[in-house]
């Protein structure tokens, strides 16, 4: 299970400007199963390879998804860990969450090239006559589909690298070109 960066649109004519944007970027574009989407949009995602190591959501993404540390610890002694050797491993894992940590506290306000891509490739396909553009930064389990049901309505002008790396989990992000536009959510 991985995360996937799904850009949705709604309309056959919204999803051929998609298209023809993936493909001046020479990128692939597959629609993307297992997700009901509010607004009638469709998600597409520009590659089969996960986007867990963009700067996409990365500072809202939950760490939910880890066994708990005692669930860890029982797994090793199962393999044969001595206690010193868990005790090793555990202050590793807390020096890299560390670092992590002060990682992430270095980049924060930097942006990074996958999210300006992305907000080129909004900006774009918006002045191209796509009326709303969904940005959604998907958590894939494969086993269920995924009813969607949580938005954010932002306009264009707000859209920025920066706040891609906000960008919440199943929260779907929807971007529209001027204030009248926007949703009433």
């Amino acid at each position: 299970m991985c995360h996937f960066v799904l850009l949705c649109v709604k309309g056959e004519e919204s999803v051929g400007i998609l298209a023809s944007e993936f493909k001046a970027l020479k990128r692939p574009m597959w629609r993307y199963d297992g997700l009901i989407l509010p607004l009638g949009m469709e998600p597409f995602a520009s590659t089969h390879h996960c986007d867990c190591g963009t700067d996409v959501g990365r500072f809202q993404r939950s760490s939910t998804k880890e066994k708990p540390e005692g669930e860890l610890e029982k797994q090793l002694r199962k393999r044969g860990w001595s206690n010193s050797r868990i005790t090793r491993w555990r202050n590793e894992r807390e020096r890299a969450a560390q670092l992590r940590a002060q990682d992430d506290i270095n980049r924060r306000g930097t942006g990074s090239s996958e999210c300006e891509d992305i907000v080129k490739l909004v900006e774009k396909a918006l002045g191209r006559g796509v009326t709303q553009m969904g940005i959604l930064l998907h958590w894939a389990d494969p086993k269920t589909p995924k009813l969607i049901t949580n938005l954010k309505s932002i306009e264009l002008s707000q859209l920025n690298p920066d706040c891609l790396t906000l960008l919440e989990e199943e929260k779907l992000l929807v971007v529209t070109p001027r204030t009248k536009d926007k949703l009433r959510i």
